[in-house]
């Protein structure tokens, strides 16, 4: 790169570094006074840097005194750098920090100047990563200090703290060059590369715990990567490539005043894709995004558990129940967002307009739209699931397979027994009543999800349900008049 082109780009990462460290302090450091807010910031880092490197020599002082040895601590201290870099990229992707370069709040403002997204890259990502990454490395060099770590595995640790951070830099530069994702419409998808942070972090946190217990070998190669770490050097040149091209593509890729508009529905799409577009640009996509993330973290959560050894007999029905309790919890939340916007009393004119012109069966029709929640959130609960079905058994994962389904009939039911009402934003609210319908008929979720007797009665009781729910849906909105 050259000289000058380099020498423009840090007056501008200066300016725009500026700005923003105004723009995000600006009431603390007026009421305070700048002079005050310098001498505090600058205080608040030394301190963060003493506190990390006096937690990093106790660790390491009781390491020793409770008889670690200094290969267990570099296996100790690099499965903490992989988590630390999983853990960021995860935080990063499921933030605000995921649009903050694509789009950030200043954008009509960088629109008509210099400062492009390699600008607002090096300020908004990579200067807080590398500030997080400092904190680790001093936590870490105190801790090798302490258990008296060799300098051969010291270098292996520094090499995987530093494929950590490229790694986190090279997600943030791709999230640079992404579309702003709360203005997409359709279904909901997970990043790959979070994916593979969620599964490194619950392999490394999994890893970790299996080491730190007594008579748990370490299913990873941790102590041969420390000392050995050619591998991790070849894999950083790797991310440091990646990140050296993007350079110029981030520096040719500015910003736009305009916001990009949503996706049109194609002219022969079926009656699921007309209503995953409805729902998609309805006020409820948002919540719909998060659950969905959500739930395929849980998921990607439990295959990283799994690949790093399990978590035994003990923990493994306890973890069953959490994740059960959550998994009810996100299928009625999810549920209930679609039934607001695409539900049979929310859509019931849209239902009657398909049911005439289509010539089908209103069944038909209603299956149809109901389709359109699996295009939404159906892979996300795929991993839930499947996740599940690594960590605890196949049958688990069928139950929580058959959940959604159990829900939907549900609220079916439910919508039947008490009409939801019309909110002031266009949505369908429901009663207690429908509430306490959809929890009764959902109850004996907890007491069939067990054994494979109790799993293929939950099997015959979903299908019941849901036959029964579009009955009664087919029923009542056959009979409910409409105005086109």
């Amino acid at each position: 790169m050259p000289v000058p082109a380099a020498a423009a780009d840090l007056r501008v990462v200066a300016a725009y570094a500026t700005l923003v460290g105004r723009s995000q302090h600006a009431p603390l450091r007026d009421w305070v006074g700048f002079r005050v807010w310098l001498l505090l910031r600058r205080s608040l880092r030394t301190a963060g840097a003493v506190l990390a490197a006096g937690a990093g020599w106790l660790a390491g002082a009781l390491w020793t005194t409770a008889g670690g040895t200094p290969a267990a601590a570099a296996s100790a201290a690099s499965l903490l750098a992989v988590a630390a870099g999983g853990l960021l990229i995860l935080r990063n992707s499921m933030s605000e920090r995921r649009t903050a370069v694509c789009a950030p709040p200043e954008r009509a403002l960088l629109a008509i100047t210099d400062v492009t997204r390699l600008h607002v890259w090096l300020v908004r990502s990579l200067r807080p990563d590398l500030a997080a990454f400092a904190g680790l490395a001093v936590l870490l060099t105190a801790f090798g200090a302490a258990a008296g770590l060799r300098p051969s595995q010291a270098g292996a640790v520094a090499a995987l703290l530093g494929g950590a951070l490229l790694a986190v830099a090279l997600v943030d530069a791709l999230w640079a060059l992404s579309r702003p994702q709360a203005r997409r419409r359709g279904p909901v998808r997970l990043n790959p590369l979070l994916g593979a942070a969620v599964l490194v972090l619950a392999w490394a946190v999994t890893a970790g715990i299996r080491a730190g217990t007594a008579g748990l070998p370490v299913p990873v190669p941790a102590p041969a990567l420390a000392v050995a770490p050619w591998p991790v050097l070849a894999v950083d040149a790797l991310l440091l490539t990646a990140v050296v091209l993007l350079v110029p593509v981030l520096r040719r890729a500015g910003y736009d005043a305009g916001a990009p508009g949503p996706a049109p529905v194609p002219a022969g799409a079926g009656v699921a894709s007309r209503t995953s577009s409805r729902v998609a640009g309805s006020a409820v996509l948002p919540f719909l995004r998060s659950t969905g993330r959500l739930v395929a973290v849980l998921g990607l959560l439990g295959a990283g558990c799994r690949l790093g050894g399990g978590l035994g007999a003990e923990l493994t029905p306890v973890v069953w129940s959490v994740v059960r309790g959550y998994a009810f919890i996100s299928a009625i939340v999810l549920v209930g967002l679609f039934f607001s916007v695409a539900g049979p009393s929310a859509s019931v004119a849209h239902l009657r307009y398909e049911w005439e012109v289509s010539g089908r069966s209103m069944a038909r029709v209603l299956l149809g739209a109901l389709g359109a929640l699996p295009r939404l959130v159906g892979r996300e609960w795929l991993f839930l699931a499947a996740g599940v079905g690594l960590l605890v058994s196949a049958r688990s994962a069928l139950a929580l397979g058959l959940l959604p389904i159990l829900v939907v009939g549900a609220a079916l039911i439910a919508e039947a027994v008490e009409g939801g009402g019309q909110g002031v934003d266009g949505r369908t609210t429901q009663g207690t009543v429908s509430s306490v319908c959809v929890l009764a008929l959902c109850a004996p979720f907890f007491a069939l999800s067990s054994g494979a007797w109790g799993v293929a009665a939950l099997s015959v009781y979903t299908c019941a349900v849901l036959a029964v729910g579009v009955a009664v849906a087919v029923h009542r909105t056959r009979g409910v008049p409409w105005r086109a």
